[in-house]
């Protein structure tokens, strides 16, 4: 089977053509095409690709960069899919920057037991799927499948470096850095890291420019080993420029991690190296699997056209069956069906009134069991909390007394669940984000320390973060 994916970068666009068969993917096209400024420049440079490689009837891929989604791993006390779609948006409230309307949110399961799930959701804004797609619709292209690229980059890994188990997978585009840690060959986190590179004049990544990228890396790898235990063992870089040995020096002898070359295959005849085009390819064998196993936008009101004229023409068919059957059962059926629908509705309103007088506050009702059980969890979390030797107004006074008076912090949100204290911030500058953190990190309650989501306001003044603060045991 055929099937295509379509980098979008800052610069750059790169599709990738491959076939999936009995003996294996293949390799059949990589192209890359500049993109123009102005607002038509992606436009262009896609229109180019599409002439060069016509795509027929082939599924697409396309990505979204990850530092406009924001992820987290979730821990859920259930394993079956319809349940965790149902309580999933409710779980991220609170933990993502968006309101829950104006995102679509999906996810993959990275780890399963049989009461539980460890689940990887990312919230992508409906303004951002929802302007890449009206772009592509313009070069006259729907993509199947909508998805993260450090996602692809770590399909891209399963393909082409199965071998990896421990990795940080790092995809440079001359404005972001993408960055996936794997787990025993599964994807565990992602974020975005903001790049320089784009102010060089070089179509590649000059070392020099590239040494903050390394440096905010290297404290993520180690705010991942503090928060999950997991020690990242080797690096695979891809993007375009990133074998020039200075490149690779840069990041092998800061880290100092083993590094993964991604193979060299024959493509068309040449033999290419798949580092520059990965994340391309990885959306390729994504659009060619249609894995559930992948986060995917294309959901509720951004679904696949395609499986949306399917869907309507099967609808079609069972209601004109259903219409068969209650004409040939006659008034007897139907007088049966609608007093059975009528009890059932009438205890689906009971249910509904009792569920509403336990928990007046909560406007939208998707399952009364689930989430009851889930309010009940958050109590139960909540007990256990002020039941500490400390308390959550010790907590406070700590964490406040140990920031920087001269930071000019402005916390937006502030979550206490457990041990962890999820803090939403803005400061002036990147340099006082470290300074907090490193504050913060010498006070006497304090375990561990993630930032994450470091980038610039709209209006380039100040800086928005988000904090992850572990609290030593017994606190």
């Amino acid at each position: 089977m055929r099937s295509v994916g379509l980098d979008i970068g800052s610069r750059t666009a790169t599709l990738a053509v491959v076939n999936t068969g009995l003996k294996g993917v293949k390799v059949e096209r990589v192209m890359t095409r500049p993109i123009g400024t102005g607002p038509e420049g992606i436009l262009q440079a896609v229109t180019l690709l599409k002439a060069a490689c016509p795509l027929r009837h082939a599924p697409v891929a396309i990505s979204v960069p990850v530092h406009t989604v924001s992820s987290r791993l979730v821990t859920l006390p259930f394993a079956l899919r319809s349940k965790l779609e149902a309580v999933l948006p409710s779980e991220l409230e609170g933990q993502i920057p968006f309101e829950l309307d104006d995102v679509v949110i999906d996810f993959f399961t990275v780890t399963q037991e049989p009461d539980r799930a460890h689940v990887l959701a990312a919230a992508l804004p409906k303004s951002t799927l929802r302007s890449r797609l009206d772009e592509l619709a313009r070069a006259g292209i729907d993509p199947r499948v909508v998805t993260v690229d450090a996602v692809a980059l770590a399909s891209a890994s399963t393909t082409w470096l199965p071998a990896t188990r421990n990795a940080a997978l790092v995809h440079l585009d001359d404005a972001w850095a993408s960055v996936g840690l794997l787990h025993d060959g599964k994807l565990h986190a992602m974020r975005g890291i903001w790049s320089h590179a784009e102010a060089t004049t070089s179509p590649l990544p000059e070392a020099r420019a590239l040494q903050p990228v390394v440096t905010e890396l290297g404290r993520t790898l180690r705010a991942y080993a503090a928060e999950s235990g997991h020690i990242i063992e080797a690096l695979a870089l891809s993007g375009h420029g990133v074998e020039r040995p200075d490149v690779m020096a840069t990041f092998t002898e800061s880290l100092g991690l083993e590094l993964l070359s991604w193979p060299r295959v024959s493509v068309g005849g040449v033999e290419e190296s798949l580092a520059p085009a990965a994340v391309a390819l990885g959306l390729a064998v994504a659009g060619a699997n249609g894995n559930p196993g992948l986060i995917d936008f294309r959901r509720g009101e951004f679904v696949y056209g395609r499986e949306r004229a399917g869907l309507r023409r099967r609808l079609i068919t069972v209601g004109a069956m259903v219409a068969t059957v209650l004409v040939a059962g006659g008034a007897d059926l139907v007088t049966r069906l609608t007093l059975k629908e009528h009890r059932y509705r009438a205890v689906q309103e009971q249910v509904r009134a009792s569920f509403r007088e336990v928990l007046p506050g909560v406007t939208t009702v998707v399952n009364e069991a689930d989430q009851l059980q889930a309010a009940i969890d958050t109590l139960n979390k909540q007990r256990a909390f002020l039941g500490g030797e400390v308390g959550g107004l010790g907590v406070l006074l700590a964490l406040t007394d140990a920031i920087p008076k001269e930071s000019a912090i402005k916390i937006s949100d502030l979550t206490i669940d457990q041990d962890k204290v999820r803090i939403e911030a803005e400061t002036i500058s990147f340099e006082w984000v470290n300074k907090i953190e490193s504050a913060l990190s010498k006070s006497p309650l304090i375990k561990a320390i993630t930032v994450s989501d470091a980038k610039t306001t709209a209006d380039q003044s100040k800086i928005r973060f988000l904090m992850t603060v572990t609290l030593m045991e017994g606190v």
